[in-house]
This record gives C-alpha cells, structure tokens and sequence, in this order.
C-alpha cells in the first residue's frame, strides 16, 4: 500500500514538471520571447528535482524497512499409509 502511493506520488511529480506548455511558436508563429516563460520553466524544474529527490529519499527509507527474513516451513501430518509424518504444504514465515 505504501509503495503504491510513493509510486504514485512520483509519477504525478514527473508528470506535473515534464509537461510544457504550448507556445504560439510551436504552431509556426513568430512570438518575441519573453524573461517570465523562461523563468517560470525554470522554476517548475527545482520544485520537480526537489520534489523527486525528496520522494527517492522516502522511497528508499521505505524499502530498506520492508526487508524482512521470509522462509517456507513444511506443514507436516501424520499420515497413516505412510506410517510417518509427511510434508502436506508449506506455510511462509517472515521475521
């Protein structure tokens, strides 16, 4: 559950910085640049690579947590045509 909100929260991260929006000289007219799209573009970058370093960080503090010593441990019945216990499933242990 927690993974799948960090993913999430990383995916809406890239989306919301990667997307530029349309300028008038993408469709072939000539517009005069203008020093506030470059500085809002710029701004929009350093909010997307704080916003993805922060969530790196938690993601890998995440996942370091969850590691976990998981092992199969046989289930075993007595079973009288055998005359012995044998293996009927197996039950996983984390610890």
């Amino acid at each position: 559950m927690i993974r799948k909100t960090v993913l999430a929260l990383a995916a809406a991260a890239t989306l919301a910085t990667a997307a530029a929006p349309a300028n008038a000289s993408d469709y072939g007219a000539e517009v005069p640049p203008s020093g506030y799209s470059h500085s809002s573009n710029r701004d929009a970058v350093i909010a997307g690579a704080v916003i993805g370093l922060a969530v790196g960080i938690i993601g890998a503090g995440l996942a370091k947590k969850r590691h976990r010593n998981c092992f199969d441990k046989p289930i075993r019945k007595w079973s009288r045509y055998h005359g012995r216990k044998v293996v009927v499933g197996y039950r996983t242990i984390c610890r």
